[in-house]
Parts: structure tokens; C-alpha cells; sequence
């Protein structure tokens, strides 16, 4: 039986035809996205030492940071600057590498593998260089772009050459027609709340999916350090210089109500403050200075604060282009690697069209599959016809997840309208972070508690919704144990959950 089998393997590989070129397909994307995370990485690697040795100093001086000294050795990891690369690698790695790979495709094929398509592509990666340095220039995002979109173009060349002169429209249309089928299904989903409709009714249904999550959450914050504006940040270190005591005392406590704390070492600082007779100089690096009066700038200084970080934003057209590059280049990047993996897998038995139909095929049917949970969540949202009791008691838990969500989005009482809802009975993940949600507005003591319960929850994401909600409510008596999450708890997301609810209500970073 084996050697029949083997036989007849070797029969149909030796007689289909050869579609080698056609299997490289993804390599010019492949590249692209290599290169982007070789920069990345470093990027990521040197903000995550700075950002170590600058929360290490306030620490040492009696602030609370985010992260806190418990996550701060994991920022000087190989693997975290490697995990935090990859935020940029399926960004604007994917992104890039994919519009260059395709524009690539269809140059040299209609003009030639010559100099002028070449020269206008990379033209083309120049112009988008330019694009991202127009608020100043931003090294690592330069190097990034650049040797992402490069060679993206070389290998896309490399294979023009390689391949025939002509192919097939038909080809084309079966990689195409996917794409038009799925961007109109996925029309009907696309919102503001598009990414969070993914996180819990797509990604939150499997282990798979949780692990995504988890990933995404674990490594998302250090990437996004790199490139936040200094309003964007949750804490910003600043060097008070040749200050009197008092008047350094004073601008200390000022600058703490916006969480600008003050730091011992000057080359960590990302704002240096000095005063000159009565006006206040900030200035980074001796560049982009904003002066205001002393004593104005005491009473309110959140207005210079926010003037300070829109000088020194250089990193806003970077932004931009990540947010594209995630909306379209990422799915696109995606659907492009499966296509290749079906077509190449299938081209063994079923020829080069064959291969081509079936790819086309399978990318529809997986696209398809993957909006349906997210459909029927909007559908059971969306039963009027069904109280927000009838959800909640429901034996279905997408039922009871949109009775949750309900109860949030209208601000109704939880316990209310369900009395006897408590944590007794296992719920999925998505289920405890909508209860955690819905726990915001309830009006009975039993809600509090309950949210304290889930502030212990072994997700991060449960974790941070649950003190979100105590926030919400209003619950000082909470503080304690939000403060305990803002020292002791492990996941930086969660820190962060935390500290914007203590801020929330009213708590101020002080030394002792």
C-alpha cells in the first residue's frame, strides 16, 4: 500500500505542471516584513532600556510608575524587544511589503524588469520616507519604511524576471474576486468598534484566539512607548534644573497632578524644566523651548505640558501610517500567505488552475466563516424583540453576553435586572469582562464586591475592566486595593487600568 501510494505521488508531481514560481509567490512579502522586524526589534530594545532606567530612578525616589518595579525586568529581555518588533512586523511590515510586492507585480509586468519601474518604485518608498520625517525626523521609522519597502520591490523584480511573460487573467481574477467578496461582507461589521468586536466575538471563542489576545496585550504597550506623543503617555519624566528648593518642591507637586514626575537623571528626562528669574524655560535636548510665567505656569501648567508634547510630537504621520497599514495592509498580508499555502498544498494533485480555484475558494469560505460570529453577536445584540431579563437569563451565553452589553450601553441597573447574578456559575472569558462592564452601573453593594472579586481574575483583560468599573462607580473605598494592583500586578495592561481608575478617583502620584 505505501509503495502505491508513493508511486502514484510521484506520478502526479512529476506530471503536473511546475508552478515553482507561483509557490514564491509571498517571498517579496516575506522579505519586507523580515526587515521591518530587524529594525523593529532594536527600536524597541533601546526604548525598553530607556523607559527601565527612567522608571528605575522614580522608583528609587518614592513614585509609583507604570510599569512597575515587578514588570520592569522583563524589559530587558531579548524576547521582549523581539515579541514588541513584531507589533511593527504585522504593521506596517505587512502593510508596506504588501502594497510594494503588489504595485511591484503589476509595474513589471506592464513596463519590464528595467530601470524605470525600478526607479519609480523606489521613488515611490522615498516619497513615503519624506512622508513620515514632516514633523521632524524619526530615525528607526526612516530605516524601518525604507529597507522594508526596498526589498519588497528587489524580490518582486527577482521573481518578474523568473517568470513568464505572460499570465493568464484568469489567474489573476481568482486572486482578486476573493478580496471584492470578503471587503463587501466585512463592510457590514466595520466601526469604530471594529477591533473590539474581533477581540470578543472572534478571537475570545478559541484557545487560539485567547492566546493571540494575550500576546497582543503582553507586548503591544512596550511597541507603542516608541511612538507615543508625551500627552499620549501615562507618566512623562522630567529634570527640575537650577531651581531653588522650594520652587522645586512646588513645580514637583504641580507637575505630579498631570503625571510628569520628576527624575534625577537628566539624559533619562524627556522634558528638561529650568526656571530664569520669573519664566519657566522646558526644552528637550536644548530643541523645541516653550517659556511661560512662572507663577501662570504653577497654577496650570496642563496647558504648556500639552504645548511641550505637540512641539516634540514627531512620531504623528508614523502613527497614521501604522493605523493604515493595520486596517488594510495586515488582512491584506494575511489573505495573501493563506492564498499561497492553499494554492501551493493543492498544486500538487490538482494542476495549476485547479490550485488557483481552490485557493480562491477556501480564502472566501475561511473569511466568510470568521465574520459569522461576529454577525450573530450583533444579531443577538440587536433582539428587541427579547428583554434584557429574558438575555441575561438565557442558557446561551452569546445571548447572555448581549444582555450584558445592553445593560452597560443603556446604563441600566444589573442588579435590578437580574438580582440573584453573581459569579457562582462558570462563564466564559468574554462573558466576565462584559459582566465586569455591567457591574458599572448597578446600584446594590453585592456590585462592588463583585468587581473586587474580578480585579483578582487571572486575565488581564477581566482584570482591568473590573477596576475600570470601580473607577465608574465612584468607589473610594476601592483605592486600596487598586493601589496594590499599581505596585504588585504583573501584566503592564493591567498596571495601566489601574492607575487611570485610581486617578480616576482622585488619587494624585506623590513621594513620601
Amino acid at each position: 500500500m505505501e509503495q502505491i501510494f508513493f508511486k502514484a505521488f510521484k506520478y502526479m508531481a512529476q506530471n503536473r505542471k511546475k508552478t515553482a514560481w507561483y509557490l514564491a509567490m509571498p517571498a517579496p512579502l516575506l522579505a519586507g516584513m523580515i526587515a521591518c522586524q530587524a529594525v523593529a526589534a532594536v527600536w524597541v530594545g533601546l526604548e525598553n532600556r530607556r523607559l527601565h532606567d527612567a522608571c528605575l530612578d522614580m522608583l528609587s525616589s518614592g513614585w509609583q510608575t507604570v510599569p512597575n518595579a515587578v514588570a520592569l525586568p522583563g524589559l530587558l529581555t531579548l524576547s521582549s524587544d523581539f515579541n514588541g518588533g513584531l507589533f511593527y512586523t504585522f504593521t506596517v511590515g505587512a502593510g508596506l511589503a504588501m502594497l510594494f510586492f503588489l504595485s511591484g507585480r503589476l509595474l513589471f509586468f506592464i513596463a519590464g524588469t528595467g530601470r524605470a519601474p525600478l526607479t519609480a518604485l523606489v521613488a515611490a518608498a522615498l516619497a513615503l520616507v519624506v512622508f513620515i520625517n514632516q514633523a521632524g525626523f524619526v530615525l528607526f521609522p526612516s530605516l524601518m519604511v525604507l529597507l522594508c519597502c526596498l526589498a519588497a520591490i528587489l524580490l518582486a523584480r527577482e521573481q518578474a524576471r523568473r517568470a513568464q511573460h505572460t499570465r493568464p487573467k484568469l489567474l489573476a481574477g481568482l486572486f482578486v474576486a476573493p478580496i471584492i467578496v470578503l471587503a463587501a461582507s466585512w463592510a457590514f461589521v466595520f466601526s469604530n468598534s471594529l477591533f473590539d468586536h474581533l477581540r470578543d466575538d472572534l478571537l475570545l471563542k478559541s484557545r487560539a484566539g485567547i492566546f493571540i489576545n494575550d500576546f497582543y496585550y503582553s507586548h503591544t504597550l512596550s511597541a507603542a512607548n516608541c511612538f507615543k506623543s508625551l500627552k499620549q503617555k501615562k507618566i512623562v519624566p522630567v529634570f527640575l534644573e537650577g531651581l531653588e528648593q522650594q520652587d522645586a518642591l512646588r513645580m514637583e507637586r504641580s507637575l505630579a497632578r498631570y503625571d510628569w514626575l520628576s527624575i534625577s537623571q537628566k539624559n533619562l528626562a524627556a522634558c528638561v524644566i529650568q526656571k530664569d528669574n520669573e519664566q519657566v524655560l522646558m526644552n528637550k535636548a536644548g530643541r523645541a523651548k516653550v517659556e511661560a510665567d512662572f507663577q501662570k505656569f504653577l497654577f496650570n501648567p496642563g496647558e504648556y505640558l500639552s504645548l511641550f508634547s505637540q512641539k516634540t510630537d514627531k512620531h504623528a504621520p508614523f502613527r497614521r501610517l501604522i493605523y493604515f497599514c493595520l486596517l488594510f495592509g495586515f488582512p491584506l498580508a494575511l489573505y495573501t500567505f493563506f492564498f499561497s499555502l492553499v494554492r501551493g498544498v493543492s498544486g500538487i494533485w490538482a494542476g495549476l488552475y485547479g490550485s488557483w480555484a481552490i485557493a480562491a475558494l477556501c480564502c472566501t469560505a475561511f473569511g466568510l466563516a470568521a465574520l459569522w460570529p461576529m454577525l450573530a453577536a450583533d444579531s443577538n445584540y440587536r433582539q428587541e424583540e427579547q428583554s434584557i431579563q429574558n438575555l441575561l437569563e438565557s442558557e446561551e451565553v452569546s445571548l447572555r453576553v448581549a444582555g450584558l452589553r445592553r445593560v452597560f450601553d443603556q446604563k441600566q441597573d444589573l442588579c435590578r435586572l437580574a438580582p440573584n447574578r453573581g459569579l457562582e456559575r462558570p462563564m466564559t472569558l468574554v462573558e466576565k469582562r462584559w459582566l465586569a462592564m455591567a457591574l458599572a452601573h448597578a446600584k446594590c453593594p453585592q456590585a462592588s464586591k463583585n468587581l473586587l472579586a474580578l480585579s483578582g481574575d487571572e486575565q488581564p483583560n477581566v482584570r482591568s475592566l473590573a477596576v475600570y468599573s470601580l473607577a465608574m462607580r465612584g468607589n473610594s473605598k476601592a483605592l486600596g486595593r487598586i493601589l496594590e494592583m499599581i505596585q504588585n500586578d504583573k501584566h503592564w495592561y493591567a498596571q495601566e487600568y489601574a492607575y487611570n481608575a485610581a486617578r480616576g478617583l482622585g488619587w494624585t502620584n506623590q513621594r513620601p
